[in-house]
Parts: C-alpha cells; sequence; structure tokens
C-alpha cells in the first residue's frame, strides 16, 4: 500500500536548480589543480556527460588501474582526489541550494510536491540527488515528512556519498574508498522492499545506470509476471530523447524493454502537463489524501 516516489537530477532539474554535472564539471572541477591519475582520466572521459557516467568512470578506473606500475604517492593522490570530489558537491549543491531557482516553464515536481505535502499516503521518498529535498521543498513553502525520506547518496550528515557499488574483489584493496557501503556515514537503505509494496509508484528524473541498477533489478524483474491491478509505475523524464536514454541503459542492463514500455506509464516533464493520464495520476493521489483525511476525522468524531 502507499506511495513511493523516487527521484533523480531531472526532478531537481525540473524544479530549476542547476545541479547537473555538466555544470558542475564547468564550474568545480575543470580547473581544479589535482595532477592525479584519476583526475586525468576524469578530465579526458569525454563519455560523462550525467552523474551516473561519473561513477560509471570511476568504477571503470579502479578496475584498470594497475597498481604495480603505480608509486605509493600516485595511489594516495588518487584517493585524495576522489576526496576532494566529494567536498567539491558539497560546496556546489550548497551554492546552488540558495541560488535563486529558474523555472522555464511549469514544473511537474513542484506538482508532485505540493501534492505529497498535503497529507497523501506517502510511504517513502528516496532521492539519488546530492540535494537536500526536504530543505528545497521548505524553501518553496511546503513540507514533506522528514521520516519518508532517504538520501541514497548524502550520509548521515547530509555529506556528498560519490563512489560504486561493485563486488570488491573487481577492486584493489588500496581503492575500496570508492566503494559507498564502505562510506564512514554510509545509510542502507530498502527500496527493494518498498518497491514491492507499494501500490503507486513515481520514478522522476532518474537514467537507471549501471552503479545504481542494483536497487531496481528485482523490481524490474518482478514487471515480468503480472502485477496487481490497482498498482501504478509512472517514469517522468524530460522528453522523449530521455525515455529513449533511459530504455538503452535498461536493455544494457538485460531488461526486456518491451515490458516496460507496457506496463509502465511515460510522462514527459517539458510537455505531459494536460495529459489526461497525468491529471489522473494527480487525482489518485489527491484521493489517498481525501481518504487519509476522512480516516482521521471519523477517529475524532468530526
Amino acid at each position: 500500500m502507499g506511495i513511493c516516489l523516487i527521484v533523480g537530477n531531472g526532478f531537481d532539474l525540473d524544479l530549476g536548480m542547476n545541479t547537473s554535472y555538466k555544470t558542475f564539471y564547468n564550474e568545480c572541477l575543470a580547473n581544479h589543480p589535482s595532477q592525479s591519475l584519476l583526475a586525468n582520466y576524469v578530465h579526458k572521459n569525454l563519455e560523462i556527460k550525467y552523474w551516473f557516467n561519473l561513477e560509471e568512470c570511476l568504477l571503470e578506473y579502479a578496475q584498470k588501474v594497475d597498481i604495480n606500475a603505480m608509486t605509493e604517492e600516485q595511489i594516495n593522490d588518487d584517493i585524495d582526489f576522489f576526496s576532494e570530489m566529494e567536498k567539491l558537491i558539497d560546496n556546489f549543491v550548497f551554492k546552488k541550494s540558495i541560488e535563486p531557482l529558474h523555472r522555464m516553464h511549469g514544473s511537474m515536481a513542484e506538482e508532485l510536491i505540493i501534492a505529497l505535502s498535503k497529507g497523501t499516503e506517502l510511504n517513502h521518498l528516496f532521492t539519488f540527488n546530492y540535494s537536500d529535498i526536504g530543505e528545497l521543498s521548505r524553501r518553496m513553502g511546503y513540507i514533506l515528512p522528514k521520516d519518508k525520506i532517504t538520501y541514497v547518496h548524502l550520509d548521515s550528515k547530509k555529506q556528498a556519498i560519490l563512489g560504486i557499488r561493485k563486488n570488491i574483489a573487481d577492486i584493489p584493496v588500496k581503492y575500496r574508498k570508492l566503494i559507498k557501503g564502505w562510506h564512514e556515514y554510509y545509510k542502507p537503505n530498502d527500496i527493494e522492499n518498498i518497491l514491492a509494496k507499494c501500490d503507486e509508484i513515481i520514478i522522476f528524473g532518474l537514467s537507471f545506470g549501471k552503479i545504481d541498477f542494483v536497487y531496481f533489478e528485482d523490481f524490474f524483474k518482478s514487471l515480468e509476471t503480472s502485477i496487481p491491478e490497482n498498482k501504478h509505475i509512472s517514469i517522468i523524464t524530460k522528453d522523449y530523447s530521455a525515455k529513449l536514454q533511459i530504455l538503452n541503459n535498461l536493455e544494457d542492463m538485460k531488461v526486456d524493454t518491451e515490458i516496460v514500455t507496457k506496463k509502465v506509464q511515460f510522462f514527459y516533464s517539458d510537455e505531459s502537463f494536460n495529459d489526461e493520464a497525468w491529471q489522473e495520476l494527480k487525482r489518485r493521489i489527491s484521493y489517498n489524501a481525501d481518504e487519509e483525511f476522512k480516516q482521521f476525522a471519523e477517529t475524532i468524531g468530526y
């Protein structure tokens, strides 16, 4: 039962918060003075366009690195640069969090925040962003329940967790600090079980890169079997081109995308505002809120 909202960088961008990887690279990383081998590898990797590409680049480097051909100083420089990137991300997101929001059109992300702040049956909100969605919503004048929010890429101190998820056997011992689960303040989450239990799943602005796909593998496999009629699955992305990118990423993960397109409702944040399906989704969320209020009113004899 309940609603599960999962958000990625596209959610922040739709709200007008310019936290794209491209912006981060141009403003923070491009002129970073580190001469480490890892820094050079990141700078030369022209395939990095999104945040998930950065983590894939880190994984690729950690699997390729030849420890025996490196000095201890070179290894330490790599680890220092990795730690510095996390600090740069924290500073970058803080800076963007206090800048004015630049929404070029109506925001579907804001419509969801409005709906979910009204006491809907929100079971959980998972954010893969480095921003604080709770603080962002308060800044916009809405309150989301803190106890329902899990920050996948922030630690218990609300600091960035950058890194990879992979069998540690693939990673040299001295580079295992790059593994997310080894972060000092890493908090495990329960996305897989929540996805299985909720009957309204909304995924907004997530590209399903291979590093974080482990969270969704069982969920997409479950689509190959019958799902309850009252279970609704929606993916909100920028436009048709972004949808194709998602489908390509899922294909790379051996997901049957034909089944995905049959069982998942796609919305485009740039153009789906007036779609009847989008209006219906909002009505379902509002219905949950109305039912919750009715139950509360009955308990107090209203």
